[in-house]
């Protein structure tokens, strides 16, 4: 069990299921995530929190913290979205969305320039066969052969 003496929390932030909180160690310049779950014990300290110089959590989160990208590039993305599957895009928007609009009656086409991430793969996964990836086409390709070992593992 590793122990940390003196930790200044900087804020909560909650992705999917899970919790972490965010905070800067003495030892360390940048803020850390410590998921929740895995803390057994905290004692609060009678000291005042000291925050990273022009640190704000909004602005920890919106420099891509936890989309775990894959580059500094951000992707020209373009998929097409069933028409209720879109429906979630109106109230939840795609950071760096450009425009969502109509394709034809069954479908959505949205684009945006966005971080090239690990997240971002896992947010279009979600959407099953409700999506298809049109651009880049290294991303089309890579869900293309996603879907083929699928339907090998399915017998289809």
């Amino acid at each position: 069990m590793k122990e940390y003496p003196d930790v200044n929390p900087l804020g909560l932030v909650f992705v999917d299921n899970l919790i972490y909180l965010i905070a800067s160690l003495k030892e360390y310049g940048n803020p850390l995530q410590f998921l929740l779950h895995r803390m057994e014990s905290v004692a609060l300290l009678e000291k005042d929190v000291s925050a990273p110089d022009n640190f704000t959590l909004q602005g920890y989160i919106q420099s891509g913290e936890f989309s775990y990208q894959l580059g500094s590039e951000t992707i020209h993305l373009k998929a097409l979205f069933a028409r209720e599957a879109a429906a979630y895009l109106q109230e939840t928007p795609l950071p760096g969305m450009l425009s969502l609009s109509d394709y034809d009656d069954d479908c959505v086409l949205l684009e945006a320039e966005t971080a090239d991430s690990r997240q971002l793969r896992w947010w279009l996964r979600g959407f099953g066969d409700d999506v298809e990836v049109l651009e880049p086409a290294v991303l089309r390709e890579e869900f293309a052969e996603m879907a083929k070992n699928l339907a090998e593992i399915y017998g289809g």
